[in-house]
């Protein structure tokens, strides 16, 4: 469309990318501030036996899905992670059919500055909560801040890697 007024002498296709990009920014914001919210929801209510136990890796097949991302099985097992973990996703993928350079910077930031937000909920929970915990609560708490570290957090950075190109996400 843009291309055709361009043979006449009026390419407007300059003007209407950042247009697109504030548009689309707006939209990940929102959701991202939205997946914040839920997480800190699921963390006011979560509690250390509601865990399920872990799945590995290995107990799922693995033939015709190696096309696709998907993420760690190992989040299942902790439901405020697994919000999050589907918010980004759904995020991610709202934006992945369209998703200009331009706004790498900024949706990097954005999901930094989620991250650190999840960061702090769980680190508040432990404050709160870490003198009552059992021996098997610490051990389950342990293993959730595992499986933020070794399994979701990889797995957000290898989402943000298919987005856009590592140099302009920095």
């Amino acid at each position: 469309f843009g291309l055709s007024f361009s043979r006449v002498g009026a390419d407007f296709r300059s003007l209407i990318m950042p247009i697109f990009v504030r548009v689309s920014l707006h939209s990940f914001q929102l959701s991202v501030r939205e997946a914040k919210h839920e997480f800190h929801e699921a963390m006011k209510h979560f509690t250390l036996t509601q865990t399920i136990p872990s799945f590995s890796s290995s107990s799922f097949p693995t033939s015709g899905i190696s096309n696709f991302l998907s993420p760690p099985h190992s989040l299942l097992s902790y439901q405020p992670i697994e919000i999050l973990t589907n918010a980004l996703v759904a995020a991610f993928n709202d934006m992945r059919s369209c998703a200009p350079i331009a706004m790498a910077p900024e949706v990097s930031k954005e999901v930094e500055r989620l991250l650190q937000s999840a960061v702090r909920d769980i680190g508040e929970y432990h404050r709160i909560e870490h003198e009552t915990f059992t021996q098997a609560e610490t051990q389950a708490f342990n293993r959730l801040c595992r499986v933020v570290i070794v399994d979701f957090l990889p797995f957000i950075e290898q989402c943000l890697s298919l987005l856009f190109p590592e140099d302009a996400v920095q």
